[in-house]
C-alpha cells in the first residue's frame, strides 16, 4: 500500500506561563500528545476515539501544521511537513481540517458563495487554473451543490444557516482545494441524530467519489464504525489500542472496553452494572501505565513500567496493556 501520512513518535506539551506579583515563574507544562506513532495509507479512513482531554484535537492540529510537535516527525508522502518541502499554502492543498464548530471558523462577513470563491481565488488564480471571476463562480457553485446546499443558500451568511448547513459549507470549503486527506474533528458531535446521519452519508459519498483519505476524530464509537476502517484509541495523549473498526467488539484494552460499555443501553440492570464498572478515580499516573488509576486489573508491574503498544490477535490489532485478555 502507498503510505500517505506517517506519524513517528510525536509528542506535544502545552506550556502555561504564570505570574506572581508581576514576577514570571517557570512555565508549567501539560503533556497533550505522548509518543504517538501510526501510518495512514492512501484511500484509507482512520478513526481516532477517546474521551475529552485525551489529545485527539491536539493531534488534529499537529497534523495540519497549526502547531509543531516537541519531538518526533510527521511525514506526508515521505517528506517532513515542517520542512521547506511543504510551505503552508502547498501543504493546505494536500490536507484540510474541518473544525467541530464551523460557525467560529467561518468568516461572518462572507456569504456562502463568497466563502468558497475566496478560497478558489486564493489558491488557484495565481496558477492560472481559474483565471477569471466567472470560472471561479461556476466552480464554487458546483462545490456548494455537491455538498447538498441549494442555490437559495448562496447569499446566506453563516449565522443564517442551520448547524447542518454550516457543516456542509465547512466541508465545501475544505474540498475547494481538492485535498487528498481530510482531518475531521468532531464534525457531527453538535448535531442532532437525523442531521448527523445526513452528514455521515454525505461524507461516505464524497470519500468514495473523490477517493479521499480520512482521519475522523470522535468520541462516538457508532459514528467511527460507519466512517472508518481502522481505529486508534487515545487516553491521556497516548494510543492505548489500535484495531479494525469492525472488530471493536473484540477490544482487549480495559479503557476501550469501558468506552464500549459507556454506550447507552435500555436494560436498567446492565445500565447500573456499567455505571459501577465505569466509576473512576480522578488521578493521573506520573509513571507506569497511564490508565493505572482507573484500571481494575492493575498490578505491581503496571505501577513500575509503562506498557508498550504491541501486536496481539493478528497484525491489525495493537494494545498497550500488560494483562489484557
Amino acid at each position: 500500500m502507498n503510505v500517505l501520512l506517517e506519524v513517528d513518535n510525536v509528542s506535544f506539551s502545552y506550556r502555561h506561563q504564570h505570574k506572581i506579583f508581576f514576577k514570571k515563574i517557570k512555565p508549567a507544562s501539560q503533556l497533550a500528545v505522548a509518543n504517538v506513532t501510526f501510518k495512514l495509507n492512501q484511500g484509507e479512513s482512520l478513526g481516532v476515539v477517546g474521551e475529552s482531554g485525551s489529545g485527539k484535537s491536539t493531534l488534529a492540529r499537529l497534523l495540519v501544521k497549526l502547531m509543531q510537535p516537541d519531538q518526533g516527525q510527521i511525514l506526508y508522502r515521505e517528506k517532513n511537513i515542517f520542512s521547506k518541502a511543504y510551505r503552508r499554502q502547498e501543504y493546505a492543498k494536500c490536507v484540510q481540517l474541518i473544525f467541530q464548530d464551523p460557525l467560529s471558523s467561518l468568516n461572518p462577513r462572507r456569504t456562502v458563495l463568497q466563502t468558497i470563491t475566496e478560497v478558489l481565488a486564493y489558491y488557484y488564480r495565481p496558477e492560472g487554473m481559474l483565471n477569471n471571476k466567472q470560472s471561479i463562480q461556476v466552480k464554487a457553485s458546483e462545490l456548494i451543490a455537491e455538498v447538498g446546499l441549494t442555490p437559495e443558500a448562496f447569499s446566506y451568511y453563516p449565522h443564517e444557516l442551520s448547524g447542518g448547513q454550516r457543516q456542509r459549507l465547512a466541508l465545501a470549503r475544505a474540498l475547494a482545494v481538492s485535498p487528498e486527506l481530510l482531518v475531521a474533528d468532531e464534525v457531527v458531535s453538535a448535531l442532532d441524530v437525523s442531521v448527523q446521519a445526513q452528514i455521515i452519508q454525505l461524507m461516505q459519498l464524497l470519500l468514495k467519489e473523490r477517493g479521499l483519505s480520512l482521519i475522523f476524530i470522535s468520541h462516538d464509537l457508532a459514528v467511527i464504525q460507519q466512517l472508518t476502517t481502522h481505529v486508534l484509541v487515545m487516553f491521556q495523549g497516548q494510543i492505548v489500542e489500535s484495531l479494525p473498526a469492525q472488530a471493536l467488539d473484540q477490544a482487549k484494552h480495559p479503557y476501550t472496553q469501558s468506552l464500549i460499555k459507556a454506550i447507552p443501553v435500555l436494560d436498567p440492570i446492565k445500565r447500573h452494572q456499567y455505571a459501577m464498572d465505569l466509576e473512576v478515580v480522578s488521578a493521573v499516573s506520573q509513571q507506569g501505565c497511564a490508565y493505572l488509576a482507573r484500571c481494575q486489573q492493575a498490578q505491581l508491574k503496571c505501577q513500575r513500567e509503562p506498557p508498550v503498544l504491541t501486536h496481539t490477535g493478528g497484525k491489525k490489532q495493537q494494545i498497550a496493556c500488560w494483562y489484557a485478555d
